[in-house]
């Protein structure tokens, strides 16, 4: 099973409108950024909300670095007044990278060097100061373990 990191984005709320809110990349000022490339594995989450619904993300918005979502928050008036609409919105991240093994595959060798250099070889699941590698049926995962102490 891969790794997720979902963000609360909080709520949305205001009256007839297109709500926008710019999402940075998590754990960026630790130099982790989004894959660009896996556009597909970020989805928007509702929660709680009344007439509003989290709506999409720009793609246009897309770097690096974070991105930019809205929600859409309708009319909630009625014969008491005016109110605004709301509503609660999260965002998932896939944090790995899985590959599928061919089938009949007998060994794994993997070779890896980090950015700091360091060389390691894994035949098969291991685990590592900067990330995890996991196996699972014909699928080996790369977990991420952002480094706290950079």
């Amino acid at each position: 099973m891969t790794d997720t990191r979902t963000i609360n984005l909080g709520q949305f709320r205001r009256r007839n409108s297109r709500v926008p809110r710019a999402v940075a990349a998590p754990d960026a000022a630790l130099g982790w950024r989004l894959d660009l490339t896996r556009r597909e594995d970020i989805h928007l989450l509702p929660g709680g909300g009344d007439h509003g619904r989290c709506e999409g993300i720009e793609d246009a918005s897309i770097t690096e670095n974070g991105l930019t979502m809205f929600a859409r928050v309708d009319n909630r008036d009625n014969s008491l007044g005016t109110h605004d609409a709301w509503v609660d919105c999260s965002i998932s991240l896939n944090r790995d990278e899985t590959f599928e093994l061919p089938p009949n595959l007998r060994s794994v060798h993997i070779d890896v060097t980090t950015f700091d250099r360091r060389s390691r070889v894994f035949t098969g699941a291991g685990s590592d100061r900067f990330f995890d590698v996991k196996s699972e049926g014909r699928s080996l995962i790369f977990r991420p373990r952002p480094p706290r102490d950079l």
